[in-house]
């Protein structure tokens, strides 16, 4: 009985040593961030460029840091010496459209492929549509730089897995939930009429132009801001985000991912806002 039991747990720890050190690898891999360059890839737009520049500056403290171009990213990126941050596009296999477009961190790696790939991904965060930036995103940038930069730390700390979209921060997330709320009212899916309005701001729901969401953000009000990115011409088939970031803070207090289809349609849907007045309850 002892041998079958011995047998038992020699096989049991056979299957599960592989999926442990390949965790712990990932692990292993970022513990040196702090110690290495991220080489922050500009995009070549002057308004998102200086946005960037501006952004990084402000939040980022996790370690050294340079601002590059493609052509520093392409010689440098086979080099396990630097991380990068460079926007880049993502698209699901069944995604009819052209994707989003996402800040994502990377690592570098020797004998990668061709771009960003086979390096390793640390984190992302969706920013714009795959065809090309509204221009009203610039103005998240902040709060976008420093969710990439509260998660980074948590792969760090052990907390948070490798490779994933970057995720809300809790903290008090209740209490903030209290501010008022901007939307975009151009990101809406439905027809908003006088009487559904009114009843959204009783609930501290507010839909705005982008400009009022863009003051919040560079006044820091004490306001929360909704940003929607979803794929370019989508109709059909596609993915979204809808986030929600305190404007004041800067932290991310939402993300939900969404799959649109000719029955779930673009831009936010009125329960998606019924979720936020539940959170402000």
């Amino acid at each position: 009985m002892k041998r079958v039991i011995l047998v038992v747990l020699s096989a049991l720890i056979a299957l599960t040593a592989p999926a442990q050190a390949k965790l712990q690898t990932k692990k292993y891999i970022v513990s040196d961030f702090p110690q290495k360059t991220m080489k922050v890839i500009l995009t070549g737009d002057e308004m998102t460029d200086a946005a960037l520049r501006s952004s990084v500056e402000e939040i980022w403290h996790l370690g050294p840091y340079e601002f590059c171009d493609m052509a520093d990213f392409e010689a440098s990126r086979q080099s396990d010496d630097f991380y990068f941050l460079l926007l880049t596009t993502v698209k699901d296999n069944n995604e009819e459209s052209e994707g989003i477009k996402f800040f994502n961190i990377y690592k570098g790696k020797k004998n990668s492929g061709t771009g960003t790939e086979g390096l390793y991904k640390v984190t992302g965060i969706p920013y714009c549509p795959g065809s090309g930036c509204k221009g009203n995103e610039v103005a998240f940038l902040p709060p976008i730089i420093q969710s990439l930069h509260f998660n980074v730390e948590r792969i760090i700390k052990r907390t948070f897995n490798v490779g994933t979209v970057v995720s809300p921060n809790d903290k008090d997330s209740k209490d903030k939930w209290a501010s008022d709320l901007l939307v975009d009212k151009s990101d809406l899916g439905f027809d908003l009429g006088f009487s559904m309005n009114s009843i959204y701001e009783h609930d501290g729901i507010y839909c705005v132009d982008a400009e009022q969401i863009a003051t919040a953000l560079s006044e820091r009000q004490d306001k929360l801001v909704c940003l929607r990115v979803e794929s370019s011409d989508a109709q059909k088939k596609g993915t979204a985000y809808t986030m929600v970031f305190d404007a004041a803070s800067y932290d991310m207090l939402y993300i939900k991912l969404h799959n649109i289809s000719p029955v779930k349609g673009q831009g936010i849907q009125q329960d998606e806002i019924r979720t936020f007045m539940s959170r402000k309850k």
